[in-house]
């Protein structure tokens, strides 16, 4: 299986890049001042914490938008019969005032 991103370190900065094999272009850059001990990129925690409340926001409000969805779906008979009956009241008036002309 072929490799599809490759790990380089910059001989000027010491950069740590990842580079997309098929498109050629620099998906990431870690200086060395964002390194830890090991060598591994440090992780900054504020992204994951705004991840985090993003993904809790959707999971509280998917209730509220099934619950609305559903009663959509049980009103939606009556809706459909209301326009029905206005389009049959529309071609009622229509056809009256055909005759009348």
């Amino acid at each position: 299986m072929q490799n599809k991103q490759l790990e380089v370190v910059c001989p000027c900065c010491s950069a740590h890049l990842t580079v997309d094999v098929l498109t050629r272009t620099v998906m990431r850059a870690v200086t060395p001042q964002e390194l830890d001990e090991s060598g591994n990129p440090r992780v900054p925690t504020q992204p994951w914490d705004n991840a985090q409340g993003r993904v809790s926001e959707r999971t509280t409000g998917a209730g509220d938008r099934l619950e609305e969805a559903l009663n959509q779906e049980k009103d939606k008979a009556s809706r459909l019969d209301d326009l029905f009956d206005q389009a049959s009241e529309k071609l009622k008036r229509r056809e009256q005032e055909q005759e009348e002309d």
